[in-house]
């Protein structure tokens, strides 16, 4: 997953919402056009400072999706929306968005690739050594 998350165009960190709609990251653009529950663009602002952070502090290809997007949603509760500004102070223009959002980001960057391994459910006697996929 690490080299997935690229925020670099040339030697600069490019990464910024565009609106409601549209998020910068690195080269790329990420269409949150059909993502219907965001409601505004400082979510999308959140989104994309979001996905930097994550970048630089959670990607170590150790962790699934779905862990990564709790521990940034547990800094965030934590520390506030402050952990995502580059700015000492006041956050910015941030409005907290769920992390259905952010993982539906995740899902439309055209870099994105995983690694799916299974792990056996042990939760039941019912599941019988069943393999469920989990995402690396």
């Amino acid at each position: 997953m690490k080299t997935s998350f690229q925020p670099k165009a040339g030697k600069k960190i490019k990464v910024k919402g565009e609106g409601k709609n549209l998020i910068r990251f690195g080269r790329q653009s990420i269409d949150l056009s059909c993502v219907e529950q965001l409601v505004d663009e400082y979510q999308t602002n959140a989104i994309a400072q979001i996905l930097l952070y994550i970048s630089q502090n959670y990607i170590d290809d150790k962790r699934t999706l779905d862990e990564i997007i709790q521990a940034i949603l547990r800094g965030i509760s934590r520390k506030g929306l402050d952990i995502l500004s580059t700015f000492k102070g006041h956050p910015g223009e941030f409005a907290l968005p769920r992390g259905y959002e952010i993982a539906a980001a995740i899902n439309r960057m055209r870099t994105f690739k995983i690694r799916i391994e299974t792990e056996k459910i042990q939760s039941s006697p019912a599941s019988k050594g069943e393999q469920r996929p989990r995402l690396t």
